[in-house]
């Protein structure tokens, strides 16, 4: 009989650590349950930055070609309009010049007889 009761103290006391072990096993796997929800919303966040940081970082590329390309369009349509205005001034002072040369050629006295 004492061997029996003294059975039953051991099973007790196993049973007793068994479930203190489940218990703090079971604290131990939510708290790293916890910190790995943590670890990860972390992680989320941090992609999350990154990608808007690229992102931004290529919509500003390519408003800079956008840019650089209407600036290139824009200076060659004002450097083409500037070469048509001189062309045209050009042509303005050759007939001016046509003009006023065949004025001149003709003498006082042939003006007056007209």
């Amino acid at each position: 009989r004492l061997a029996n009761e003294r059975e039953a103290a051991v099973q007790a006391a196993c049973e007793e650590v068994r479930t203190k072990l489940v218990v703090e096993w079971r604290e131990v796997v939510e708290q790293q349950h916890k910190d790995l929800g943590e670890q990860h919303s972390a992680h989320l966040a941090q992609c999350q930055h990154q990608w808007q940081l690229d992102k931004q970082a290529e919509i500003d590329a390519r408003l800079a070609q956008v840019d650089a390309r209407w600036r290139e369009e824009r200076d060659s349509s004002v450097e083409r309009v500037r070469q048509q205005y001189k062309l045209e001034l050009e042509g303005l002072r050759s007939r001016f010049r046509m003009m006023t040369t065949a004025s001149m050629d003709k003498s006082p006295s042939e003006t007056s007889l007209e």
